[in-house]
């Protein structure tokens, strides 16, 4: 069974993994606890406010279907209640099979799909096949398994990239 190890870009999953490094950081250092409340606190909130912009997105689109390079984005449908079209699995190096393939090229058709999402720090011939066979054009987002050297220069981070995400999305979705 393969499980989706995206697990951050859930919002409000991530509150929950930042709660159990906290846990532990306090188990490890007592004396340095409400600091690390403090932090928490902060990230929550952060995080929390992430997710209703997410929410409030997908609560104003039309559409709740998009296609992706990768299957990274999973959590975003059990979430928010979108729908991913994914040409390779879980992991980019996963292809499908020719019938799955053919199947991908109808879905987009029939859900008149404008765009299909790639990823920046990696390229997929099957996508790129899927997006040459329908027409679509391409735009980005960002699964946070890596962070270019421009999106570090760029003093980028976490919420400015998922932000980044939800703005992309809602080209498809509105």
């Amino acid at each position: 069974m393969n499980v989706d190890p995206h697990v951050w870009l859930d919002p409000i999953r991530s509150v929950t993994v930042a709660e159990n490094i906290k846990n532990v950081l306090v188990e490890l250092d007592p004396d340095n606890k409400e600091e690390f409340e403090k932090n928490f606190n902060n990230l929550k909130n952060d995080l929390e406010e992430l997710d209703t912009e997410f929410n409030n997105m997908v609560n104003g689109s039309k559409n709740n279907t998009f296609i992706v390079s990768h299957s990274a984005y999973g959590y975003w449908e059990g979430v928010y209640g979108l729908n991913k079209i994914g040409i390779s699995g879980l992991y980019p190096t996963d292809e499908p099979s020719h019938k799955e393939l053919i199947e991908t090229i109808s879905l987009v058709k029939e859900n008149n799909l404008q765009y299909i999402y790639f990823e920046p720090n990696l390229t997929n011939k099957v996508a790129k096949a899927v997006k040459n066979e329908t027409g679509a054009e391409t735009l980005t987002l960002q699964n946070l398994e890596s962070i270019s050297k421009k999106d570090q220069d760029s003093n980028e981070d976490y919420f400015s990239i998922m932000r980044k995400n939800i703005e992309s999305l809602k080209q498809e979705l509105n």
